[in-house]
């Protein structure tokens, strides 16, 4: 693996990658977190539920079987997630589950839950996701699922761009220890702390680019390269966690 050490010469700034061991290493989080996750999304249960129940879509034994009572964590999401697989659990719940802990105590988090269940014709795009239940996820399968979230006509849903459908497509297709490309979610922090010459548009103030699934295939290459035998998530993370690299518009 390799972390970045980025510095500001008189030309801009440039990143050097130097082989490690310990990127994205543990800050002594509880037993359940993954390598790397640097917290839980802190949700109100009552409010989600609230939002999703009237559409069928609130997992089961939500929150009971939350690690921490007020949070969920990655872990619990990819219960849900494995439940789905094994169609216990349906589309619309992995949905519910992916938008508490990616919108978490954010006011408008429940709001946009209900507008996501809302669409007349949801389940026909949440079909998208099939293809990801799948034991080996291909490269073909996680460009087309992209490609599909990415447009109106096919499955996009409301308040979901990149940062967001690329959650949904990082919990439904994840497969753990395979040492493949795995998705990973790419949003606007990890977007401005990838190397400037990966070729992935970065923001420029709060507008986010919306990326070609070429340009998200190129970050989990990228991710998968660094992981070494570790797991790419583990990388995301650290772009993302407090812990993350240093990029010109922090202290």
């Amino acid at each position: 693996m390799g972390r970045c050490w980025c510095w500001r010469p008189p030309g801009g700034w440039n990143c050097h990658y130097l082989p490690v061991d310990n990127w994205g290493e543990d800050a002594g989080g509880p037993e359940w977190a993954l390598p790397g996750e640097p917290w839980g999304s802190k949700v109100d249960a009552d409010k989600y539920a609230l939002a999703a129940s009237p559409h069928d879509a609130w997992p089961s034994n939500w929150p009971q079987s939350w690690r921490q009572s007020g949070r969920v964590w990655r872990a619990d999401v990819f219960d849900v997630a494995a439940a789905w697989r094994h169609r216990s659990e349906s589309t619309r719940q992995l949905l519910t589950a992916v938008c508490a802990w990616g919108h978490g105590k954010n006011s408008y988090g429940p709001w946009r839950t209900d507008r996501a269940l809302n669409v007349v014709d949801l389940d026909r795009r949440l079909e998208a996701l099939e293809p990801l239940r799948s034991d080996q996820v291909t490269h073909a399968q996680l460009i087309e699922a992209y490609e599909a979230y990415g447009s109106f006509r096919r499955s996009r849903l409301p308040w979901f761009r990149p940062p967001f459908f690329t959650k949904l497509l990082y919990f439904a297709g994840y497969r753990r220890s395979q040492n493949t490309v795995q998705p990973l979610i790419l949003d606007s922090v990890v977007a401005r702390r990838l190397p400037d010459n990966l070729g992935v548009r970065k923001p420029v103030g709060a507008r986010v680019p919306q990326w070609t699934a070429q340009e998200w295939m190129t970050y989990l290459v990228w991710a998968k390269d660094q992981a070494g035998s570790g797991e790419p998530d583990r990388i995301e993370m650290t772009l993302f966690g407090r812990e993350g690299l240093r990029t010109p518009s922090e202290p």
